[in-house]
C-alpha cells in the first residue's frame, strides 16, 4: 500500500481530494481525515480503511482504522510511532512499531506476530509473513 490517488475495494473508493483523505461510498462521500500532507499511506477493504497520519507535524504516525459506519479507531495507539503494513478482511490491520508486527482485529487489542523483518501479506483470508525464501503462516 501507497499514499497518492486512490484505492478501491471494489465497491468503496477511497482518495485523496482537496487536502483530504475521503471514502466514496454507494451511499455518499465522507471526509476520513484532513491534510493529507500528513497522510503517510492508507489502503481499503471489505469496506474498511486504513491509515498512517503523522503526527503534529513530527516524522512520527499513528495508524487508524475507518469501520464501514465511519467510526474511527486509533489501533496504534500504545506506540510512540506505527508504519501500516498491511489491511486485511473484516478490518484487520498488520502496522509494525517498536521493531515488531502487530496485528490488530476490531473490537480486539494489538497482539505482537513477528519481527518487523518479514513481509506481510493476505491471501485467502489467511495472514502470512514472507521472509527471504521462507513463508510463515501466522495461526491467531
Amino acid at each position: 500500500t501507497t499514499g497518492g490517488g486512490y484505492r478501491t475495494d471494489g465497491v468503496d473508493v477511497v482518495a485523496t481530494l482537496d487536502d483530504a483523505l475521503v471514502r466514496i461510498t454507494p451511499g455518499g462521500i465522507d471526509t476520513v481525515t484532513l491534510g493529507t500532507a500528513n497522510l503517510a499511506d492508507w489502503d481499503v477493504r471489505d469496506g474498511w480503511t486504513a491509515y498512517a497520519r503523522r503526527t503534529n507535524g513530527s516524522l512520527a504516525s499513528e495508524v487508524w482504522l475507518v469501520s464501514p459506519a465511519g467510526v474511527q479507531t486509533n489501533v496504534s495507539a500504545l506506540f510512540d510511532s506505527a508504519v501500516l503494513r498491511a489491511l486485511g478482511p473484516g478490518g484487520q490491520v498488520v502496522f509494525q512499531a517498536s521493531g515488531r508486527l502487530w496485528l490488530y482485529t476490531p473490537g480486539g487489542t494489538a497482539v505482537d506476530i513477528a519481527s518487523d523483518s518479514g513481509r506481510p501479506v493476505w491471501r485467502n483470508g489467511e495472514l502470512y509473513i514472507l521472509l527471504a525464501n521462507s513463508v510463515f503462516r501466522v495461526i491467531r
